[in-house]
């Protein structure tokens, strides 16, 4: 019996509000999934403090992103910035001139610096630089993924492939797709993924709940940051009790520049003839580029990237007790020589396909652009989009008694962000707004009733999952506004789904 499943859900509004009082601004300034926060103060040699220090926060190719002056106490914080690596140039009259590199800022994460001055008669004409030592903290126990970890050599190029590198996830280690199989010790179902602050339906079968979700429409080159956090408890994070990851999409910086690339991989897999029983080979192709750069520098930039892949991925034979003594799966004694005959001579049936090694293919493309304005020197505009489509043939290979032939899978993922941030050095504003939709459609051209041979561990069929079509459209909204005065910040805001 096949049973085609449709779901229907309706809307969901889903509305928060939180309010922290009296909080202690170490604490308080990481509470953002796509800004960082910068913090420190300003001493001599001896430890006391430098009042009224001027700072300048530069970007990593040393233009002016905001002018900073310290307290009487030598203390100055910015409550939001957009994540990447910063530089810090502290000066004040009578004191040597330092620049300091490489300050990290990343989201959801605070970032605290000590500047030390050295006193200097003038003239003074000199800068020097250094090396930042920064301490950072966050609200959440967790892992930042960045740099050369987001762009490790993998099978898959999307987000989904980050966690085979990561163990507070439990990635999937048996030859499907998909973000993870648990996270924090719950299953996948319970985690959250957002990207730029907007949360992304990672859509799976509903009928098929150990299913890893993919996320296709972001690629990891196309990414420059990534959160794993254990715990969410914070209520911006509309907290879940399995992890949370929260990625930021990647900037445009420098000079305009295009990087395309081609990569092509094969393999023929050889061996016991119960390991590769087609004499299948695995292919891997993939064709992309990126564009990045400043329109107006230090004002307008912009990044895109396209990416294509097909990826061919064979199977063994599709109970792995069949052939194994003898080392002949297609021996007149072998469960699956049986299984063709007496579907054949019983019922006239042929079932050879779906006992074959199976071929699983994956083809599809992806696209990621995302503007960045400075509308003003404590105002950002941010501007994403990106979407996905894909095709997949035998996408449940290996996960049960079925070898997963006859089924096939057409994929569709869109989405759209758009953030203003506005920070001054008391207080702070995000504004964020989403729309993604997703689409799943399962077909079983050649369908054939599942039957299960529960004593022998063999199945054969179309299971009854299939066919299905599920979609889901999200509108997501958010602002938090905070506000800082002394040792207390005050930080409330509204969220809409």
């Amino acid at each position: 019996m096949v049973v085609i499943a449709s779901i229907r859900r309706p809307v969901r509004m889903m509305v928060g509000l939180c309010l922290a009082l009296l909080v202690f601004p170490q604490l308080a300034d990481a509470q953002s999934l796509t800004s960082g926060s910068l913090r420190g103060s300003v001493v001599d040699l001896a430890g006391e403090p430098v009042s009224a220090a001027e700072i300048s926060l530069e970007d990593a190719r040393g233009a002016l992103v905001r002018l900073i002056e310290a307290d009487f106490r030598g203390r100055f914080s910015v409550p939001l910035l957009p994540p990447g690596t910063y530089r810090l140039l502290v000066e004040q009259v009578g004191y040597q001139p330092v620049r300091y590199l490489n300050v990290i800022i990343a989201a959801g994460q605070a970032t605290s610096l000590t500047a030390t001055l050295e006193r200097r008669p003038p003239p003074i004409e000199s800068v020097v630089e250094m090396e930042a030592t920064i301490a950072m903290a966050s609200v959440a126990a967790g892992r930042l993924v960045s740099g050369s970890d987001l762009a490790l050599l993998g099978r898959r190029l999307d987000l989904g492939d980050l966690s085979r590198s990561q163990t507070e996830l439990g990635g999937v280690h048996d030859g499907r797709d998909g973000l993870m199989v648990s996270g924090a010790g719950l299953p996948a179902r319970w985690s959250r993924l957002f990207v730029d602050g907007i949360q992304e339906p990672m859509m799976r079968h509903p009928g098929l709940p150990a299913e890893p979700a993919s996320a296709p429409a972001f690629a990891r080159e196309a990414l420059d940051q990534a959160m794993i956090l254990n715990r969410a408890a914070d209520n911006e994070w509309r907290g879940t009790p399995g992890s949370l990851v929260a990625a930021q999409s990647r900037r445009g910086s420098g000079a305009f520049g295009f990087s395309p690339y081609v990569t092509f991989s094969g393999a023929s897999l050889g061996g016991a003839p119960a390991d590769n029983p087609a004499d299948s080979s695995a292919s891997s192709l993939q064709i992309g580029g990126a564009l990045s750069g400043a329109m107006i520098p230090d004002t307008l930039s912009v990044y895109f990237r396209a990416d294509y892949q097909r990826l061919q991925q064979p199977t063994a034979v599709p109970w792995t007790r069949d052939g194994v003594a003898s080392g002949d799966v297609d021996a007149p004694g072998s469960l699956r020589s049986l299984i063709v005959n007496a579907a054949l001579d019983n019922y006239g049936t042929n079932v050879n396909r779906f006992v074959q090694p199976t071929l699983r293919t994956w083809q599809g493309f992806s696209t990621l652009g995302r503007l960045d304005w400075r509308l003003s020197p404590s105002t950002q505009l941010m501007v994403r989009a990106s979407g996905a489509s894909w095709e997949e043939r035998a996408p449940q290979v290996g996960i049960d008694l079925m070898s997963g032939a006859g089924v096939e899978l057409e994929g569709q993922d869109i989405s759209a962000a758009v953030g203003v941030t506005s920070s001054g050095q008391r207080s702070a504003n995000e504004l964020r707004v989403g729309v993604s939709t997703a689409k799943r459609t399962w077909t079983a051209p050649q369908s054939l009733a599942a039957t299960t041979l529960a004593s022998e561990g063999a199945g054969f069929g179309i299971g009854s999952a299939f066919p299905a079509a599920f979609s889901v459209t999200t509108i997501d909204l958010s602002d938090a506004f905070q506000i800082a005065w002394e040792q207390h910040q005050v930080k409330f805001g509204i969220s809409a789904a």
